[in-house]
């Protein structure tokens, strides 16, 4: 119940509520509406009716659409609304110049709106447009702003003319009542709603020039207005006012609405020069936005979200790139955030620093001061004053970014030192830099860079000593930031730029220390920022090397350690890895028992897995002989893979995906050759030594490791079953020699299965050999059976136990409805016979690989002795029939485990037999025919639980019966309908199936 409430109040994009209609916009429906009818100039003109009939049909839309109080139905009547405007267009367009395409670029040449007909479309667009700027109208933006595509050329400009308008009114009526107090009582958020509608203009995507040219034309006001309402938001706060989340979420769009001022508007702002600008007050209106940014990454923004600093942290640094080269941007940086560092060659430890003045990197490397600051001083010159809440400060605490960055808090600092990483360029974050303090830089080499030497190690200590636990998941976002930039600059720069040894050291340490985190994000992070620095240093094969040691030396049940492995097997590869621990998938698959490790474990091992084919396929290409049918050195795989559904259901069943896998797809490989055969001996016996084992290996490595294996090799399905089955047949050969009255039981079960088998030769069925991966001959022992063979596999220790209470055999059971729920999942068992069989493809594939590995190993030997060594090939291999193409599942053993002792086991039995993902496929006669058997004593189970769950999937299994009887019943009538008498295989069995006893 808990978690049904939990799933009701997640949280959604938007109010279902709908849009909130103000008095004031309702009020201007009818007032436009009653001038609808004085378009005197045209009253000569054929389509003046339809002109006032379209008028009249958006106006009335309009109205009702203010009256459906619903999201989802605004959603779908904003179309009706966009097609009665874009049919106001047409009608208001004499000419028929919507056939024309639309000029997009930087200079909007049209004409202003003239006549009676293009301002009363004008007046209907602002009232369109004016839905943006109401409460709660966010998902509607979209709609809204693009719907100007679909209006014609001259409407289009019409309506961006329109957009315009009613962007400034809204951002005039705002910043009027933020300046004049007369906000009524109402949080300053709800004043600032024209941001979010800016916002919104400012990422559609695509963009076109039609909405930065509103942007631009609305920068100066949109600056201020930004500027007012994060001031008045921190004073809300300083006076004790909590800023609820839709309140933040307004804020944090107004500071992106500022980084896009600041990097694609700011010439408008300040220049005169560029077209559609408003540059009044432009100079006080930048000044303004700075100190409102200072103020949100200052103490007195601590009230306000942290997302929102992070925003004004990236907009602070563009801010201080405007309009500079390379160097001077990185000068800038560092006065702003590193004024105090080390001179010469001293260490960061030395007392003798350098505290230098504002500007002392500028100083000692001889640039000017950026434009910015110059901006900065000229607004103070003008009396700065902008904003009701600083209107009254001393303009002489205003001098420099230097001065603004001092007063940060230590979030506030991080914050903008990660926004540095995001808005500087490789080049300004890489470029080298004379240290304050030096006597002449020409003889004094420049040995500092922002990156490297400032903002990397800042970041460690932020992570080494974090604030709480929030700060520390922004400063591992900031590290992967600055390591993710780290290669950028490897790219743009030269050999020279390079990490320090102590100081990739001293990252990883932070690494490793946050490997295992509480808080699940700042996992993510780390693991990022390993990533990014194994992509920093993927061509060296000694840090990769060193890195990988120092992984896997930590604990197998460490969760830490299993994803930054994963990272590092593409780079390092399979081989290298296995070099350095030989066993560590065997370590994976143990440490399965923690539920918290599977998953992890459960990546590396899939990594692993492919990597490791990978290579082994590349070796057997490159040693080819010419003239194998194996192109040497060549990447491309064998044409004998496919990528397909496994029992061939579905549309894309039988299609050749080749790289572009689907989710549901598993790889078919038919006559794989020794690479294949050397890779099942890798994975296979460790696999089934872990799904033996009673712990809850079994359960983690059938739901995490299995599925990623048997879609890698799909006809491994078969080579798993088939030694699953070999096992228990050994065990009781063995047992029989121990005690006689089970070595009685052993020969009867043994004699039965021989008659089967003559009885399927005699019937014509054919019979194939398999000669599984790990498996040698009739000599090898019961360590290498419980999967101790091929590829370092280890042996399962709980089957070199004598347990004479059957528990082999339950572990074995346990180990088959395993298996076969993962392969049913797959889709690699047989559609029309349930758990009877793997499908066709799959063991037709597994069929072509044993065959393929007895010629190649017969033609190892002498000519004249291949019919012999294939003779004892085939004597030394145990056979298992392959009916009608098809491999049978032991139905023996999955009894058995219908009827365990296990409760666990017993209940995944029963539900394997009676559910299936897909409703519609009936169940099988084998699946009938257990459930018969099983069914009377799992219905007197002891726990109430199993009887409920139990009940559950009765029902289901019924569900299916009914599905599959439906779905024949219609076959039949179609059949009788078309008068045919031939009848399909499917058509047989769902037949058979309503002949059997379903009296359950």
């Amino acid at each position: 119940m808990a978690s049904r409430i939990g799933k009701q109040r997640k949280q959604k994009k938007y109010s279902e509520g709908g849009v909130v209609f103000t008095p004031a916009f309702i009020a201007r429906i009818p007032s436009a509406a009653a001038a609808k009818g004085t378009d005197d100039a045209s009253d000569d003109d054929a389509s003046s009716d339809e002109f006032r009939a379209a008028l009249a049909t958006f106006w009335a839309r309009l109205r009702g659409f203010t009256a459906l109080g619903s999201a989802e139905a605004e959603l779908d009547g904003v179309r009706d609304l966009v097609g009665a405007l874009a049919a106001l267009a047409r009608a208001c367009d004499r000419d028929g110049a919507d056939d024309v395409p639309i000029a997009d670029d930087d200079v909007n040449d049209d004409a202003p709106p003239t006549g009676e007909r293009e301002l009363a479309f004008v007046a209907a667009a602002r009232a369109f447009f004016g839905v943006m700027f109401l409460p709660n109208s966010r998902q509607l933006h979209r709609a809204l702003i693009t719907s100007r595509k679909k209006l014609g050329a001259r409407g289009a400009s019409l309506a961006e003319s329109a957009l315009l308008a009613e962007t400034s009114a809204a951002i005039d009526d705002a910043l009027a009542e933020l300046k004049g107090d007369a906000i009524d009582g109402r949080p300053t958020a709800t004043v600032m709603r024209p941001a979010t509608a800016l916002a919104s203009v400012n990422m559609v995507q695509p963009q076109g020039w039609a909405e930065r040219r509103v942007l631009r034309g609305v920068a100066v006001r949109a600056a201020s207005l930004v500027a007012a309402g994060i001031d008045g938001m921190i004073d809300e706060t300083l006076r004790g006012r909590r800023v609820p989340p839709t309140e933040m979420e307004i804020a944090h769009d107004a500071v992106a609405v500022a980084y896009s001022l600041v990097q694609r508007h700011l010439p408008s702002i300040v220049n005169v020069n560029v077209p559609g600008s408003s540059p009044a007050g432009g100079v006080n209106a930048i000044a303004a936005l700075a100190r409102a940014l200072a103020r949100i990454l200052g103490e007195d923004g601590a009230g306000l979200s942290r997302e929102a600093a992070v925003s004004a942290g990236v907009a602070f640094s563009a801010l201080l790139g405007v309009g500079v080269t390379h160097e001077e941007h990185a000068c800038a940086l560092a006065d702003a955030f590193f004024p105090s560092v080390p001179s010469g060659n001293e260490t960061s430890t030395s007392t003798s620093t350098s505290t230098s003045t504002s500007g002392g990197w500028r100083v000692a490397n001889g640039v000017g001061a950026t434009p910015i600051d110059s901006l900065l001083v000229l607004a103070k010159g003008f009396g700065f004053e902008s904003t009701k809440t600083i209107k009254d400060e001393s303009t002489g605490a205003f001098k420099d970014f230097p001065s603004l960055a001092s007063s940060f808090s230590a979030f506030g600092t991080l914050s903008a030192v990660r926004g540095a990483l995001t808005a500087a360029s490789p080049e300004a974050l890489s470029i080298e830099l004379a240290r304050p303090g030096g006597t002449n830089r020409d003889c004094q080499a420049g040995d500092w860079r922002f990156l490297v030497d400032g903002a990397l190690p800042e970041i460690c200590a932020w992570m080494e000593h974090p604030v709480d636990q929030h700060f520390k998941f922004h400063a591992s976002a900031a590290l992967k930031s600055a390591l993710t930039r780290a290669k950028a600059c490897v790219a743009v720069s030269d050999e020279s730029f390079a990490m320090p040894p102590p100081l990739v050291d001293r990252v990883l340490t932070a690494l490793w220390a946050n490997w295992e985190d509480p808080l699940s994000q700042t996992v993510k992070e780390v693991q990022g920022a390993f990533e990014a620095l194994a992509d920093l240093f993927s061509t060296s094969e000694t840090f990769l090397e060193r890195v990988a040691s120092r992984l896997l030396e930590r604990g197998a049940s460490s969760k830490g350690r299993y994803v930054p492995l994963a990272a590092l097997v593409p780079k390092l590869g399979a081989r290298k890895l296995l070099g350095i621990r030989p066993n560590l998938l065997e370590e994976s698959l143990d440490a399965m028992r923690d539920d918290s490790v599977c998953c992890a474990a459960g990546t590396l091992i899939k990594e692993l897995s492919a990597k490791l084919l990978d290579e082994m396929e590349e070796e057997e290409r490159a040693a080819a002989p010419v003239g194998s049918g194996i192109e040497p050195g060549t990447p491309e795989r064998p044409s004998s893979e496919r990528w397909v559904i496994g029992n061939g259901s579905g549309k894309r069943g039988g299609v050749d995906k080749g790289k572009g896998r689907g989710r549901d797809e598993v790889c078919i490989r038919e006559g794989g050759g020794a690479a294949v055969a050397a890779w099942r001996r890798w994975w296979i016996p460790p696999t089934l030594a872990a799904l033996l084992k009673p712990g809850r290996e079994r359960a983690g490595c059938a739901q995490y490791a299995l599925p990623h294996l048997m879609r890698q090799d799909a006809a491994s399905i078969v080579f798993l079953l088939e030694r699953l089955k070999r096992m228990g047949r050994k065990r009781k050969v063995v047992a029989s020699e121990k005690d006689a009255n089970e070595g009685d039981e052993a020969a009867s079960s043994s004699e039965e299965e021989a008659r089967r088998e003559e009885a399927l030769r005699a019937a014509g069925v054919g019979v194939t050999t398999l000669k599984l991966p790990g498996e040698g001959d009739d000599d090898d022992d019961d360590d290498e059976d419980a999967g101790g063979g091929g590829g370092g596999g280890t042996g399962s220790r709980e089957d070199d136990s004598d347990d004479d209470d059957g528990s082999d055999d339950e572990r074995r059971s346990a180990a088959l409805v395993a298996l076969l729920k993962r392969a049913r999942a797959a889709s690699l068992l047989d559609a029309d016979t349930g758990v009877a069989f793997v499908c066709e493809s799959v063991s037709r594939a597994a069929a072509a690989s044993v065959s393929r590995r007895v010629k190649d190993e017969s033609d190892e030997n002498n000519p004249s002795k291949k019919e012999e060594a294939s003779d004892e090939l085939e004597e030394t291999d145990v056979s298992r029939a392959f009916i009608d193409g098809k491999y049978p599942v032991d139905e023996a053993a999955l009894a058995r485990a219908t009827v365990c002792r296990d409760r666990a086991t017993r209940k995944e039995a029963l539900e394997l037999l009676c559910v299936d993902g897909k409703r519609s496929s009936a169940p099988g006669q084998s699946e009938l025919r257990l459930l018969r058997r099983a069914l009377p004593a799992a219905m007197r189970g002891e726990s109430a639980a199993f009887r409920n769950a139990l009940g559950t999937m009765i029902r289901m299994l019924l569900g299916r019966i009914k599905s599959g009887q439906t779905r024949c019943a219609a076959a039949l009538r179609a059949k009788a309908r078309l008068g045919a008498r031939a009848t399909s295989g499917s058509e047989k069995r769902a037949e058979s199936d309503l002949d059997l006893d379903l009296d359950l």
